[in-house]
């Protein structure tokens, strides 16, 4: 039989959502609202700002620390167009397992292949959310309003992103800091909830989450690795659905 079910795809899109937004509930919580923060200074490789939240804040650059590093982070903006490739990779005891996900953006749009053990396309849309495998049928469905764009796309690409850091509870915040990854200029954050420990590194001169680490009892259970970021807008083409059979 060709395909998989329409209503047996939707019920599992519906559970891997609803299981991901648990996750996140309890892991990731509300943070206080920050006052204005000037970054360090950043000689960006790409087009992309990284100007002071707000006029008039204070002369000085302010260190990141833990207790101020979700008032930095949150100057921070993704760009409005861009695509770039994402390596994953889970692991628990006596095995793992490792996708690409590639990524397109454009406004209003979102579209993600993701590699693994079989080709999943994704396209989320300001009201729709599409899915399709290779050879197979498109399953279409409604998006949460509720959820933003990105966070609708990234939840099917098993994605932490800098979003997630603004979430935290202040109290699970146990270190961050101000360095380079690769020699990009990013905002280190590590954070323990749940069991876990993870490491955010978020790029200044992008505001896209470049690695990311997560840990349970001091074995690595989580990493992602961002590379080969265009800060363009792709072509309209990438966002077309297949033609129908």
């Amino acid at each position: 039989m060709k395909g998989r079910g329409t209503t047996l795809l939707a019920v599992a899109v519906t559970v891997g959502i609803t299981a991901l937004a648990i996750a996140a509930i309890l892991i990731f919580g509300d943070s206080d609202r920050p006052t204005d923060i000037v970054l360090p200074e950043e000689t960006p490789t790409a087009a992309v700002s990284s100007e002071p939240a707000a006029p008039g804040g204070p002369s000085g650059l302010v260190e990141v620390t833990k207790d101020t590093v979700q008032a930095v982070v949150r100057t921070l903006e993704r760009p409005e167009a861009y695509s770039r490739r994402l390596d994953i990779e889970t692991f628990w005891e006596g095995g793992s397992f490792a996708c690409t996900a590639e990524s397109w953006v454009r406004s209003g749009s979102v579209r993600m292949t993701i590699s693994g053990f079989e080709t999943k396309n994704v396209l989320v849309t300001e009201d729709k959310v599409y899915i399709w495998y290779d050879s197979e049928n498109v399953f279409e469905g409604a998006r949460d309003p509720g959820e933003s764009l990105f966070r609708s796309a990234d939840a099917f690409g098993m994605l932490v992103t800098y979003e997630d850091v603004l979430d935290l509870p202040k109290r699970s915040i146990t270190d961050a800091r101000y360095d380079e990854f690769e020699g990009e200029k990013c905002i280190f954050v590590t954070a323990k909830s749940g069991g876990y420990e993870t490491e955010y590194v978020v790029s200044v001169a992008t505001g896209l989450l470049v690695h990311a680490e997560r840990t349970e009892g001091g074995s690595l259970v989580y990493r992602m690795n961002a590379s080969e970021t265009v800060l363009s807008a792709p072509s309209e083409d990438v966002f077309r659905l297949p033609s129908a059979e």
